[in-house]
């Protein structure tokens, strides 16, 4: 993990990137950043949405990404065959990916770093931070008036359809690219991240009736987002009872990655489960979730989405940057 972004001018290899124009200011932070490097950039691949919440920072990236390469292409960020198909023409031994996460949706990511990694392609990682999530502080201590554990939930499950918090009608989407292998007969692990939207987690919970659940309580590394670590078990109240609670890094994708290594090697979990993981967490907890289902694949990978977002309290402005260089590339 790197906050300098400026170390992608030291990579020796040209550079395609993978830019994808979502709603949130802070998708064209890094974009920006490029324009002021001295790069090789063999070409952009820009991703974009339906939807006219979409629309400026797509005008937006095709600017920025016609300054750093006459070689733009563009497609949904959801096609998964165009994406391949471009990627294709990539060099395994010369070329080096680099994608900006940071616009893209969990399930649009999840099948990006399959493609990328079964093209066995060196794979950098752009994020940037936004400067404040929804819901802020302030906002969740009004939904829930200050109270914790039963009674903030209480409060907190009167604003199911409130714009501080989309809605809580959730669809569960199954990762094509990590299916996994759920054996007759045999017990199941769900190991699920927890969201301040409960309905998400709970779609899952309804959707697979597991034997063991795990669920993993995100803690920000920033001081000012410290609170979210235990604010998160009011709205998901209800859903810790009878479960294993986990805390696990935002950040740093390993801290991920080794937690469900050593949840899966532990008392000899891998032979006596099924595994359904939904990665609803960070960015970079989702990298290290998804790599560990690559790398397993009979764990079965699954995602739910809100029917509907509020745009406009999802998140504000912008954070760091980060670059992340430190991938496995597959042999």
């Amino acid at each position: 993990m790197n906050r300098n972004i400026a170390q992608l001018s030291a990579i020796g290899s040209p550079i395609t990137f993978l830019l994808c124009a979502g709603f949130e200011q802070r998708v064209v932070r890094a974009p920006n950043l490029l324009t002021k490097l001295a790069l090789s950039v063999k070409g952009v691949l820009l991703l974009n949405y339906v939807g006219s919440e979409h629309q400026p920072n797509l005008a937006r990236l095709r600017s920025i990404a016609s300054k750093l390469t006459p070689n733009v292409e563009e497609m949904g960020a959801f096609d998964e065959r165009g994406i391949a198909s471009y990627l294709r023409q990539l060099d395994p031994a010369r070329d080096c990916v680099a994608i900006d996460v940071t616009g893209l949706s969990r399930v649009a990511m999840l099948a990006i770093l399959s493609i990328t990694y079964d093209a066995k392609l060196r794979t950098i990682i752009v994020y940037t931070e936004a400067r404040e999530y929804y819901p802020t502080k302030s906002d969740f201590r009004k939904l829930t008036k200050g109270k914790r554990s039963g009674g903030g939930f209480l409060n907190l499950s009167r604003f199911e359809q409130d714009d501080i918090l989309y809605s809580g009608h959730c669809d569960v989407e199954e990762i094509s690219s990590l299916a996994g292998l759920l054996l007759p007969n045999y017990p199941l692990m769900v190991i699920a991240f927890l969201t301040f939207k409960r309905g998400r987690v709970s779609a899952i919970l309804q959707e697979y009736e597991a034997n063991q659940r795990i669920l993993i309580k995100s803690v920000p590394v920033r001081r000012d987002l410290a609170w979210r670590a235990q604010a998160i078990e009011v709205p998901n109240f209800d859903l810790l009872d009878d479960s294993m609670v986990h805390e696990v890094e935002t950040l740093n994708w390993r801290a991920t990655y080794d937690f469900l290594c050593k949840l899966y090697e532990a008392d000899n979990n891998r032979f006596k489960f099924n595994f359904v993981l939904a990665p609803l967490g960070s960015k970079m907890q989702t990298i290290g979730a998804w790599l560990f289902a690559k790398e397993r694949s009979e764990v079965k990978v699954v995602s739910s989405t809100p029917k509907t977002l509020f745009h406009e309290k999802y998140s504000a402005g912008h954070g760091d940057t980060f670059i992340f260089d430190d991938l496995p590339v597959p042999r």
